[in-house]
């Protein structure tokens, strides 16, 4: 199947899908009934039958595709050609297409395909090959080829890889780099909650190495440092910080050029990442709300709080205001 097909003349969609049984008759041969039964076997299959006395060069696009798609398998080969089958098409008919060859290998047949939606690939295809100028970059299954190094090398892009929860498919986030990791600061993050997303995600943006902790399994912040392949401490659900991840977690600080707290809300089982903070050589403060707000300690984790900003090295403000830092500035320090 070509990437673009011309139609010229007012072929009914029928007729489009039969010349797929071509190569089956001699050159003075006519359509046999069971051609034509196979032709409709896949204009059903493709959901273009109510189409079948309609010119192909009055149909939609994504109508169109599905017409030819019907024709190609009704040559009914065992290994089937797509030469970029979606292009220029809505997303509902992209989809479209991609199950409709999710569905062929169901049956036991082999379908390979040019596409440039990376996503869809990923979503649908149980093998991917990379490629770039004319070379393989990754050959293998969509988690192993779709990788942060192999889409740097075949497009000089630059992104994040990862699982995304909600769907359960790889997903990618792109973005244009504003500086180079060789050169950049470490920012550690102090988070939790769902208190640090935006941040992370700005940080890596702009190429900082970042480490992060103590975050729980579960929390959205986690989750975010795990797309970015950001080096965190974790924690368990609902866990009180063991002493262990406490140690962890000083290190990873006393490591860092600037620290960066978060909005957090405190409990007994958190408050050490408050204590941690205490380590840092020069600290962010981020305050969104009050600490008396987010104290859940009986008054020890505001106490600490209190005693923490006055010291030097720390600076406290809102996340808007440190986001439309980095924004203008391209710099968190």
């Amino acid at each position: 199947m070509q990437q673009e097909v011309n139609v010229g003349f007012g072929f009914t969609a029928l007729e489009v899908v039969l010349a797929g049984r071509y190569p089956y008759l001699k050159w003075w041969q006519n359509e046999t009934e069971e051609d034509r039964h196979i032709a409709k076997k896949y204009m059903t299959f493709t959901g273009i039958e109510a189409l079948a006395d309609k010119p192909v060069n009055q149909v939609s696009g994504g109508e169109r595709q599905r017409i030819l798609l019907a024709k190609v398998l009704a040559q009914e080969t065992p290994l089937i050609f797509l030469d970029e089958p979606t292009a220029s098409l809505d997303l509902v008919y992209q989809e479209e297409i991609f199950r409709y060859c999710q569905t062929i290998c169901k049956e036991g047949k082999s379908v390979l395909l040019i596409a440039h939606d990376i996503k869809l690939a990923a979503k649908f295809c149980s093998r991917l090959i990379l490629l770039a100028d004319g070379q393989i970059v990754a050959d293998g299954i969509p988690r192993d080829v779709l990788t942060v190094d192999n889409l740097e090398k075949a497009y000089g892009l630059h992104s994040a890889v990862f699982l995304n929860k909600v769907t359960g498919n790889l997903d990618i986030h792109t973005y244009a780099a504003a500086g180079n990791t060789t050169s950049q600061s470490t920012v550690h993050i102090i988070g939790g909650g769902g208190s640090t997303g935006d941040i992370m995600r700005s940080l890596y943006e702009r190429c900082y190495r970042l480490t992060a902790g103590v975050l729980q399994a579960g929390d959205t912040d986690a989750d975010v440092a795990t797309a970015f392949g950001i080096d965190f401490v974790a924690g368990q659900a609902f866990s009180t910080i063991t002493d262990q991840q406490a140690q962890q977690h000083q290190r990873k600080i006393a490591s860092a050029d600037l620290v960066v707290l978060g909005n957090l809300c405190y409990g007994k089982q958190n408050v050490v990442n408050l204590k941690a903070a205490f380590f840092a050589p020069k600290l962010i403060v981020i305050e969104d709300t009050p600490i008396a707000e987010r104290d859940f300690t009986g008054g020890e984790a505001a106490q600490l709080y209190r005693k923490l900003v006055q010291q030097q090295q720390v600076t406290v403000m809102t996340s808007m205001q440190f986001l439309a830092k980095i924004e203008k500035n391209g710099s968190a320090d």
